[in-house]
Formats: structure tokens, sequence, C-alpha cells
């Protein structure tokens, strides 16, 4: 997502378009739906996902600030903000995330995502 450092942290990735493209051409032998994660920011990447292949996409940045998603409100700076953090952030893991990045035995945890705070999208 938006938030993941993966591709920096463990130096391992690939470009989205072309993951979401390559994975659902061979995913749809076999009728097997996409999703598209890839820090979707605007309706128009939504729009690409779809036409290279995703059967869904996530757009977990689009929604996060609003009062929908789950998370707490705060004020900084007289702004309304949102706590807003990825799965592979030292936050979530401290919340129990460590098994989905297999650092459950391990005392080093490596994040692969931030926290941060958006503005209240409404």
């Amino acid at each position: 997502g938006s938030i993941c450092t993966t591709q920096e942290v463990c130096a391992c990735g690939r470009a989205q378009a072309s993951a979401v493209y390559h994975v659902a051409k061979y995913a749809r032998q076999y009728g097997i739906p996409v999703i598209a994660d890839g820090g979707i920011s605007n309706s128009g990447q939504i729009v690409k996902a779809l036409a290279i292949g995703a059967s869904t996409v996530m757009c977990g940045s689009l929604v996060a600030g609003t009062e929908e998603a789950p998370g707490q409100y705060f004020f900084r700076d007289g702004m309304r903000l949102k706590r807003y953090r990825g799965m592979g952030s030292l936050a979530a893991m401290g919340k129990g995330s460590t098994e989905r990045y297999f650092a459950n035995d391990t005392n080093i945890k490596v994040a692969q995502g931030v926290s941060g705070a958006l503005v209240d999208k409404g």
C-alpha cells in the first residue's frame, strides 16, 4: 500500500502495474481473482488497475481518513487528523501483526511500513 516500505527495506518487490498485469494474466487461466494493492491515491489509478486485469482494488489511503474507517481522531496545529498505520509498521507489529511478517520468534523487528496521520476526510 501507500505506506508500505517493503521494496526499500527488503530490496524486493516489483512495480505494481506490471505485477498486476502478469499475475492477473496467469490467474485468469484458473479463475482466481486478483487484488491490486499498491498505494492507490486517486480514481484514475483504480481504473488503470481494473483495466490491466485486477478484479478489485485496495483503497486504504483513499478512505483511511474518513469517519467510516477505524481509528481515533486527534487535533494537531488546529487540524483534525486520524492515525494511519501500515500493517508492517512497528506500531502494528506491537498489536499483533508480527505473524504475517514472520517475526513472531525474533527479538529484532524490521518495519516494512510506517505510521502516520491523515487529514480528516469527513
